[in-house]
């Protein structure tokens, strides 16, 4: 018996050889892009010391190993910030990191590791040298973003900045939440759609974060192209507050989460609009969260308040209400406990905690405070 032929399907795709420029947007596109960003940064750094000491061309047209660890091993010596201060250990590595990459993509030496003693003993030497003198001069420690205390979020949202009853206000008050309680890292404030939020059937919201920091998709995890999936708490303030947040969009707004507030009140009160089409701008979001608490007065001196310091607050806060870290992890999106840790207490606070109790237990409770007293007035 003859077996029929399926039909055919005609195609209309005609291929044609892919350019240079089309291959190179899918090598970036593979590169997460506070990596791109870093590595750009450090590369026009080091070309820009090349430029100023007269050598020729860009580092990736360097054909002999031994020049390029001495340019490096150069820069290295004399490498500082722009205000001529010395860089943080963390930064330097960081800048290693970041011409290793790009010479692993364009150099015709690679592959190679700045890092490497054998391939690099001279530059390993005097890297090694550098670090150890910014430890001693205490530069060891590059200042993270600061934690708020649950005080302070407290102010913050008890505060009148954060009024319901205006644009700017309630803005604010679900940046804040967001900062807070989906623990969004800084860049991903400025990502943020308004179609990521999904209404679930109790009333509540889910939040799908595309493609975040821990699930990139790609050949290595595909099966996490979807991105993380977050809730917002279910209590029936906050609910209220995302509600008339989304009601008081325009229609035809673009996709972007956070919209240009009106300040007119004028057109606010009496019109009943509330946001304008288009996107907040990326400068002004990337201190809102900063100017956002001064403005409710939170000091900011000594401290380095930005976006991430909500993320920092959600983890620090639940740790020092004692979730575990397995609850912490479910909605922090930490994916080890090793990298969950940085974002707990500092070690001043623990510190406190432990000597605290040392003295307590020392001095007896209740005689502590008379100790002082009496030192003082000695």
């Amino acid at each position: 018996m003859k077996v029929p032929r399926k039909n055919k399907i005609s195609s209309s795709v005609v291929y044609t050889k892919p350019t240079k420029e089309q291959k190179e947007y899918y090598k970036q596109k593979s590169v997460v892009e506070n990596t791109h960003l870093s590595t750009n940064n450090w590369l026009k750094k080091f070309e820009k010391y090349r430029k100023t000491i007269g050598l020729a061309g860009n580092c990736e047209n360097i054909t002999n190993l031994k020049d390029l660890e001495e340019q490096i091993s150069d820069y290295v010596t004399v490498m500082k910030q722009q205000n001529g201060e010395e860089y943080s250990t963390s930064s330097i590595i960081n800048a290693m990191h970041a011409l290793n990459r790009h010479l692993n993509m364009y150099s015709p030496l690679r592959p190679v590791d700045l890092l490497d003693q054998k391939q690099f003993p001279d530059l390993h030497l005097i890297l090694d040298g550098k670090l150890k003198e910014l430890a001693e001069l205490g530069k060891g420690v590059k200042n993270g973003s600061s934690p708020l205390t649950i005080e302070e979020c407290q102010q913050i949202l008890q505060s009148p900045i954060l009024t319901q009853e205006t644009p700017s206000g309630l803005l604010k008050r679900i940046f804040f939440y967001n900062a807070l309680f989906l623990g969004l890292r800084g860049g991903e404030h400025y990502k943020l759609k308004f179609n990521h939020f999904q209404k679930r059937y109790d009333g509540g919201y889910d939040v799908n974060i595309t493609r975040s920091k821990t699930k990139q998709g790609g050949i290595e995890d595909p099966n996490n192209g979807s991105g993380d999936k977050l809730r917002i708490p279910g209590h029936p303030s906050i609910i209220a507050d995302y509600d008339l947040f989304f009601t008081k969009r325009p229609i035809n707004a673009k996709e972007n989460f956070y919209l240009q507030e009106i300040t007119d009140e004028d057109v606010y009160i009496y019109q009943g609009k509330w946001y304008l089409k288009n996107q907040i701008g990326k400068l002004r979001l990337q201190g809102f969260l900063h100017n956002l608490a001064v403005e409710c007065g939170i000091s900011a001196e000594g401290r380095k308040i930005t976006n991430h310091s909500g993320r920092k607050s959600l983890v620090s806060l639940l740790k020092e209400l004692n979730f575990t870290d397995i609850e912490v992890m479910s909605v922090s999106r930490h994916k080890s406990i090793s990298g969950l840790k940085s974002y707990e207490r500092s070690s001043e606070k623990l510190q406190n905690v432990s000597l605290n109790g040392l003295v307590e237990a020392i001095f007896m409770p209740g005689t502590i405070s008379n100790f002082y007293y009496t030192k003082v007035i000695d």
